[in-house]
């Protein structure tokens, strides 16, 4: 259909600035970020300008070619604190890494598989709160770190993924080299994030869990708990500009947005 216009509010923005913030525990004046979407986008109106007023944070602009291949080198030189990419971005990383290994001497393939084999199993016991492996201090140092500092990661707490589906390959990837992909899921229609994955609370193909006063609820479930999500908080749009029937056809009686996508929740409160 023809695009519509998503009136965001500034209560809309602040709030959902302050919120990430505290979700995240970003301290005042500590952080670095890099901006390379355009700033019309909600995700980069959010990152690039907003939160950094809200926690102090330094930005720095990507050169306009930054998504044909200059970003890599803006990553080496900013090393920011806390990096969002799109899957096209992780993908490029992957593709990169991989066609460098191909051409490495056999006998550091040979470590680097052992690396990522202790790096995968230390993710997912790290990411169900267990101990991790033996070899990873061996793994971490002749691997993990080289490759963090070769893509300009070395400082990043948070390396973040949305704005479109990822695959589990490359979810996979990263997780064997010890960069656990942190999903996030929302849209325009509120101000970005609804949920979040975070270091300490994460699950492979979950969204994560919702920012502290936003709320979800699943309409009309089926048997196996999947519905139309639905979303209720501050973060929720103002309407479509000039277009209030259609408003009324996202937002209902009770203030709820459906977004139209399908969900479920598991027991622990992750969703999916």
């Amino acid at each position: 259909g023809n695009p519509k216009g998503v009136m965001l509010s500034h209560d809309n923005f602040t709030w959902t600035a302050k919120q990430c913030c505290a979700y995240a525990k970003l301290g005042y004046g500590q952080d670095v970020l890099i901006s390379y979407l355009p700033l019309s986008h909600v995700a980069a109106q959010l990152l690039d300008i907003h939160l950094p007023i809200r926690c102090g944070g330094t930005v720095h602009f990507a050169q306009p070619d930054a998504l044909k291949g200059s970003l890599g080198v803006t990553l080496k030189e900013v090393r920011p604190t806390a990096f969002l990419g799109v899957p096209r971005v992780w993908e490029k990383m992957q593709e990169k890494m991989k066609e460098i290994g191909k051409s490495a001497p056999s006998f550091k393939r040979r470590i680097a598989g052992w690396a990522k084999g202790v790096g995968y199993r230390g993710s997912l016991s790290k990411m169900n709160s267990g101990s991790l492996p033996w070899g990873w201090s061996l793994a971490n140092a002749m691997v993990f770190k080289k490759v963090r500092v070769g893509l300009g990661l070395d400082r990043c707490k948070y390396t973040f993924t949305g704005a479109a589906p990822i695959s589990r390959e490359t979810l996979d990837f990263f997780y064997s080299l010890d960069i656990p992909l942190l999903a996030l899921y929302g849209l325009s229609e509120c101000t970005g994030p609804h949920t979040l994955s975070m270091p300490h609370c994460y699950q492979i193909n979950s969204v994560g869990k919702e920012l502290p006063g936003a709320s979800s609820r699943l309409h009309q479930p089926d048997a196996e708990g999947n519905g139309e999500l639905c979303m209720s908080g501050r973060h929720v749009f103002m309407g479509y500009i000039n277009m209030q029937e259609k408003t009324t056809e996202e937002v209902d009686s009770e203030g709820w947005l459906h977004t139209g996508d399908v969900a479920r929740k598991d027991a622990n409160g992750f969703l999916y």
